[in-house]
């Protein structure tokens, strides 16, 4: 009898013990099945922001390209184009002349001119120089009209920086001409059509 009734308690511990046991797995079985959907769910949730940063980057990268082949279009025009080569052909012998011939106070239309081109300049420099675009893509497309211009006006950008005391006025068209003459210098303008 004192046997029966070690084998009955023996019988109850281990039922008792299993029961523990089962719900011991059943909770860490659980438990590791939540942790599993959490690090699921974080892993998801980066995988989306990281493509969402890249989704944006591009259309920014569009957007600054669509600005910029806006400027073209616009320098790329017949009117623009007419402009170029009217800027080009002013004749200045000095800083002086220039004031006396075509400064904005005596020649507002000749200024709006020089200003339409050298202003789109100076902003596709700016945006070179923040590298939202491409400077291959300018070279191949405006590289010698703005090598061009520079060459031409350079003492009187500069003259007029010292008469209005503004040291960065057109800084983005002479760092545009900077650019484009390394350009230049290190793939020549036809390498960049086929390279």
């Amino acid at each position: 009898m004192i046997s029966a009734l070690y084998s009955f308690l023996y019988f109850n511990s281990m039922l008792v013990w299993l029961k523990m046991f089962e719900q011991v797995n059943f909770q860490i079985i659980f438990q590791f099945l939540q942790t599993l959907g959490i690090l699921v769910g974080v892993f998801y949730y980066i995988t989306t922001i990281r493509a969402n940063q890249r989704n944006q980057q591009l259309q920014l990268e569009t957007r600054e390209t669509q600005l910029f082949m806006q400027i073209y279009q616009q320098l790329n025009s017949v009117d623009s184009m007419a402009t170029w080569a009217e800027v080009m052909n002013l004749e200045v012998e000095s800083f002086e002349d220039f004031l006396e011939r075509y400064d904005s106070s005596v020649n507002p239309g000749s200024f709006g001119k020089r200003g339409h081109l050298w202003w789109s300049y100076n902003a596709i420099g700016a945006m070179v120089a923040n590298e939202r675009i491409d400077i291959r893509l300018v070279a191949m497309l405006l590289g010698p009209m703005i090598i061009a211009q520079w060459e031409k006006w350079e003492g009187i950008i500069r003259g007029t920086r010292d008469r209005e005391e503004s040291p960065g006025q057109w800084a983005g068209f002479e760092f545009l001409y900077k650019e484009m003459v390394r350009v230049r210098d290190q793939e020549g303008w036809t390498n960049l059509f086929f390279n």
